[in-house]
């Protein structure tokens, strides 16, 4: 009996001093601050929201404006679409962890994560509006440039390092590439082979150029996550999809006048410090056939 007693009793000095551990507050105090933070960051200035969110006052409404109507995104109790979207941006602009966003913006970790998902889900659905997907070319276009366009095929563009091989384009070897080698007062072009690596490394350097400057904006895509796989691949379609949104909306993008032109041939901006732990090919012979619908491609057949 005295045993019973006595485990009893440790029962509830243990739950008293669980309790006491407990940090009480009263849901009402947090209001004032919470208001106060979203309207320092989407009320007070475009500078303001530009470096927080990676986009001006007006590019931000119109965009809660679409998550609400279109991706379904809708105030709850407690929290209104727009803190909600500024939770998510929050994380790609800045990737920081979920308890520095829930100090910041006065919320439990708890609530951070779960509007986190809800925007991404939302700003997904937005793919159709935001991401249109080209139409090929028919035979009834009557410019004769986009022509050109309707026997295209989906590859790679490598550097020389590469075998030419199916899906994988790469420039021509023991001749002229990088971009400065085509600067004034070089010589002219002097075959097709050469105006074809032209051409390539012009690409790529779109390619590597658009990548930089949305590593730039989004910092989330410049180290490890640490989130589902699942959950990854759409905060990657969201950077994307947020990036042409802001270039639609925006007349200035500040993000353009941060990265230079890139050499593909260079390191890039943003490169990742850590080597990938994926598997990777070791080897690749080269093709033959592959080799001969390149050549084709450079004299224009």
């Amino acid at each position: 009996m005295n045993r019973i007693v006595a485990l009893l009793s440790d029962e509830r000095l243990g739950c008293r001093a669980r309790k006491e551990r407990i940090v009480r507050y009263v849901m009402t105090q947090r209001i004032p601050d919470q208001v106060s933070w979203i309207y320092r960051l989407t009320g007070n200035n475009d500078t303001v929201c530009l470096d927080n969110l990676r986009m001006d006052m007006g590019t931000f409404a119109r965009l809660c404006y679409l998550l609400h109507n279109v991706g379904g995104l809708s105030d709850s109790k407690h929290v209104r679409v727009e803190e909600k979207v500024c939770f998510f941006l929050t994380v790609l602009a800045h990737h920081k962890k979920n308890r520095i966003v829930k100090f910041d913006h006065v919320r439990s970790g708890h609530t951070v994560s779960i509007y986190f998902n809800t925007v991404l889900i939302s700003l997904l659905k937005l793919h159709p509006i935001i991401l249109v997907t080209p139409k090929l070319v028919d035979d009834e276009c009557t410019v004769a440039r986009w022509k050109q366009f309707k026997t295209l095929r989906q590859y790679y563009l490598c550097d020389n390092s590469y075998m030419n091989c199916p899906r994988f384009l790469a420039p021509y070897r023991s001749v002229r590439y990088h971009l400065d080698e085509w600067c004034e007062g070089s010589r002219a072009l002097q075959n097709v082979k050469e105006l074809y690596n032209q051409r390539h490394t012009k690409a790529r350097n779109v390619i590597e150029r658009t990548w930089s400057i949305m590593k730039w904006r989004w910092a989330v895509l410049r180290s490890t996550r640490f989130y589902a796989l699942r959950t990854q691949n759409g905060m990657i379609l969201s950077c994307a999809l947020l990036h042409n949104f802001i270039r639609c909306e925006m007349e200035v993008d500040s993000a353009e006048a941060q990265v230079p032109n890139l050499d593909p041939n260079h390191q890039n901006l943003y490169a990742d410090d850590e080597p990938a732990e994926d598997e990777f090919v070791e080897s690749v012979g080269p093709n033959y056939e592959w080799s001969a619908w390149r050549d084709n491609l450079a004299n224009g057949r």
